[in-house]
């Protein structure tokens, strides 16, 4: 079939051109030649499948045909590796729900098709507080027992003893006592 500008379109993709919803083998066909040139019918046709089958989240697709035009375009990843990328994506927000999800126009514009999609990172709130207590557990070491908190408490209990203590001798001997028994007790 040849469009309106007298390019050829290839096998499966003709509905594409017609507006028709296109297949998912529409991506495994290979487009002969290099994709940067391929004509704009074979790249819609390719942004239709891509949208329908391996987008995660449906929002601004007019933003999104662009930039995956100017990606395919520009030679930076193929339709096979955008579908492949996406896919991986989507699993690891499926895995990682409390993080907001890209959009795809963004997606693209970022060149989000190269990111690392490990889930290492796809913890809950509660498994990264234990992580962190475990990680406390073995990495931070006990305050010596005199520091300088305790010496200025000791000091300031002392002079508030000496305050209380200065009119009554008798004071100062009972305050003692207390304290050798709070001591030994």
């Amino acid at each position: 079939m040849i469009d309106e500008n007298g390019n050829l379109i290839a096998e499966g993709f003709q509905e594409a051109a017609r507006g028709a919803p296109v297949a998912q083998s529409a991506l495994l066909l290979p487009f002969a030649g290099d994709p940067r040139k391929a004509p704009a019918a074979i790249i819609a046709a390719w942004f239709t499948a891509w949208w329908d089958w391996h987008v995660w989240i449906k929002r601004g697709k007019g933003a999104a045909r662009k930039a995956y035009e100017r990606v395919v375009r520009s030679g930076a990843a193929t339709p096979e590796q955008l579908g492949a990328a996406a896919d991986a994506y989507a699993l690891w927000h499926k895995r990682n729900r409390s993080r907001q999800p890209i959009y795809p126009a963004r997606w693209l514009d970022e060149e989000r098709w190269g990111d690392d999609q490990t889930f290492g990172d796809a913890m809950s709130p509660e498994q990264q507080r234990s992580a962190a207590f475990d990680w406390a557990a073995r990495n931070v070491k006990p305050r010596p027992r005199s520091s300088f908190a305790d010496e200025y408490w000791s000091e300031r209990a002392a002079k508030q003893r000496a305050a209380r203590c200065a009119d009554d001798p008798a004071a100062e001997a009972r305050a003692e006592e207390r304290a050798q028994q709070r001591r030994s007790g």
